[in-house]
């Protein structure tokens, strides 16, 4: 038997090693000064770890901790929420807000002709093609102009 195998065996668990092979360690540990080291060492380790319990800090320590931990957390929660308190459509531009209510106005007023004009002709002629390609794009419009205008208050600087 060589000192690698000894010393992969003498780390796992003497439970799980069998008498014969057991016998095989203590030959091969009586006869090597490494591996007889090795296992004093070993065993010193073990009774030292295994005698004392998981060791838990000091109340005062995870008090402090979790108080730490509170306020740092309270604070990013605080940042985050201080500016959508005070945001209102109002803080917007007035022409965006101008230019933003048309479009909506104008999608809604061709999407009432174009479900009119559907619901009579049953087919699409190149008007209703036409009409349905401009409400897609006031869609667009109005589904990015919020996402645009956020990045234009994030970025601080104006565009205009």
């Amino acid at each position: 038997m060589n000192c690698k195998k000894v010393k992969k065996l003498l780390l796992e668990e003497s439970d799980k090693i069998d008498k014969c092979m057991n016998v095989k360690i203590k030959n091969h540990i009586s006869r090597c000064s490494r591996c007889t080291a090795y296992a004093d060492r070993l065993d010193l380790i073990r009774k030292n770890i295994g005698d004392e319990s998981a060791a838990l800090p000091p109340q005062s320590l995870v008090r402090e901790t979790r108080e730490i931990c509170h306020t740092k957390i309270y604070e990013i929660f605080s940042y985050r929420t201080a500016g959508r308190s005070d945001r209102k459509v109002s803080s917007m531009p007035a022409g965006i807000l101008a230019c933003i209510l048309s479009i909506v106005f104008i999608t809604f007023a061709w999407l009432i002709y174009l479900l009119i004009k559907f619901s009579t002709e049953r087919f699409a002629s190149m008007e209703t093609l036409i009409v349905s390609a401009i409400l897609l794009q006031n869609l667009y419009v109005i589904l990015f102009a919020p996402i645009l205008i956020n990045k234009f208050k994030r970025a601080k600087c104006s565009y205009i």
